[in-house]
């Protein structure tokens, strides 16, 4: 099933660790204004760009997903990890397209139960 904007938007957020009111805040929106553009894709060209400078990711991965090199996405800087999280997040990134998408995949159905 090819992803859409919003989940692609979606994964990014939550891979930096922010929150649908962070990104609301952010954006200048009420949260329940940003929850409806990561549920339903309805998101303007400016709100796509400021999302990318936000998310640090280029706009051509929002919209047409991760190219075949690795996604430029690094760690918040303002985020410290251990090392097993830092050698899972190079364990992933080295993973070919398929295989990284399938464990993100299983990582958000495991997210979602422990919810």
């Amino acid at each position: 099933m090819k992803e859409t904007i919003n989940q692609r938007i979606t994964k990014y957020r939550r891979f930096r660790g922010y929150t649908q009111a962070q990104m609301a805040e952010w954006l200048g929106m009420k949260p329940s204004t940003y929850s409806q553009c990561e549920r339903r894709g309805k998101i303007t060209c400016e709100q796509i760009i400021s999302i990318s400078e936000i998310l640090k990711l280029d706009v051509g991965t929002l919209l047409y997903g991760e190219k075949k090199a690795k996604p430029p996405i690094t760690p918040p800087q303002e985020m410290e990890f251990t090392l097993m999280e830092k050698n899972i997040i190079k364990i992933i990134r080295n993973l070919k397209k398929q295989d990284r998408a399938e464990l993100i995949s299983i990582i958000e159905k495991y997210y979602k139960k422990s919810r």
